[in-house]
């Protein structure tokens, strides 16, 4: 998600998971960035 994120900055949120086979859903998209934003700031904080 984050390689298909860094390629497509300006795409929306439905079309980043038309990118996957199988498609991911708007929500799945949105669940999976918050995740990995989540896991970048407990590095982040870690490295403080």
């Amino acid at each position: 998600m984050a390689e298909v994120r860094l390629e497509n900055p300006d795409a929306p949120l439905k079309e980043l998971g038309g990118y996957f086979n199988p498609a991911i859903g708007k929500s799945g998209v949105n669940h999976r960035l918050r995740k990995l934003s989540e896991l970048a700031e407990k590095i982040r904080s870690a490295q403080r």
